[in-house]
C-alpha cells in the first residue's frame, strides 16, 4: 500500500482552476456553543452544527474542493457531491457530511454542485503510527535545535509528554501495515490529510478537480 498527502489547489499553483473561502461573515456568531467554532477533531457533535456562508473570492473557480483556511475547526474539507459520491464507496474514520451554502461574488449562491463541510474525527490516530520505526519528536519550543527534541518511543510515552511538551515535529512517520482507513489524519503529529493508492486511483477517475497534488510520501512514509 502507498500512502499520499492530497493539498488544495491554490492561485499559482500549476494553473489549476481553483476556489478557497475569502472570509467569514462580521455578523456570523462564531462563539455560539452550536456554531462551527465548536467543531473539533475528537468527535462528533451531538448537536446540529450552524456553519456560516462560504464566500468565495472573486477568482475562485468551480472546483469540486474549496479552500476554507482554517475557519471551520477541526479535521475535514470542503467538497462537492461528486467528491462525496468517491468517498462514500471508501472507508474513512468517524465522520459527519453538513451542507454548506456557497456565494460566490459575481455568481451569487451556488445551487449545483451541492457542497459539504465533510468533518473527519481520526480518534485512533495514534494506533495507526508505528512509533518504533518513526522518528516523531516532543519539543517545548517552536522552533527546536536537535537537543531540544524528545524522541516518542511509543503511543503510551507520547501520551505521557503530551502536555508538557506542545510540539510535534517528525523526521519520519511509519504507519502500521494493519490500517484500515482509506482517508485519515494525524491530528497533533501531522495536519496533512492523508489517502493511499485506492482512493487517489478512484479520484483521479472520477476527475474531482481543486485538489493541487498527489504527493507521495515515499520520503516521509516508511513502506507500509
Amino acid at each position: 500500500m502507498k500512502l499520499y498527502k492530497i493539498e488544495i489547489e491554490l492561485r499559482n499553483k500549476n494553473k489549476k482552476p481553483y476556489a478557497e473561502r475569502d472570509y467569514v461573515p462580521l455578523d456570523f456568531d462564531v462563539l455560539n456553543e452550536k456554531s462551527q467554532g465548536a467543531l473539533t477533531y475528537t468527535e462528533i457533535p451531538d448537536f446540529e452544527p450552524i456553519f456560516a456562508e462560504v464566500i468565495l473570492t472573486t477568482l475562485s473557480k468551480e472546483v469540486d474542493v474549496i479552500k476554507d483556511w482554517g475557519a471551520i475547526p477541526g479535521t475535514g474539507i470542503i467538497l462537492s457531491d461528486s467528491f462525496k459520491s468517491v468517498l462514500d464507496k471508501f472507508t474513512l474514520p468517524p465522520h459527519k457530511y453538513y451542507p454548506l451554502t456557497i456565494i460566490h461574488p459575481k455568481k451569487g449562491v451556488l445551487k449545483n454542485p451541492h457542497f459539504y463541510w465533510l468533518q473527519v474525527v481520526t480518534a485512533d490516530f495514534l494506533d495507526l503510527v508505528d512509533f518504533h520505526n518513526s522518528q516523531i519528536f516532543l519539543s517545548k519550543v517552536l522552533s527546536p535545535e536537535p537537543e531540544q527534541r524528545v524522541l516518542v518511543k511509543s503511543k503510551r510515552h507520547y501520551q505521557e509528554l503530551i502536555d508538557e511538551f506542545f510540539l510535534t515535529t517528525y523526521d519520519s512517520i511509519c504507519v502500521n501495515p494493519t490500517i484500515k482507513y482509506d482517508l485519515f489524519y494525524l491530528n497533533h503529529i501531522s495536519s496533512d490529510c492523508y489517502i493511499n493508492d485506492r482512493l487517489k486511483s478512484a479520484i483521479e477517475e472520477a476527475k474531482i478537480t481543486g485538489i493541487e497534488c498527489f504527493e507521495p510520501l515515499e520520503n516521509v512514509f516508511c513502506k507500509v
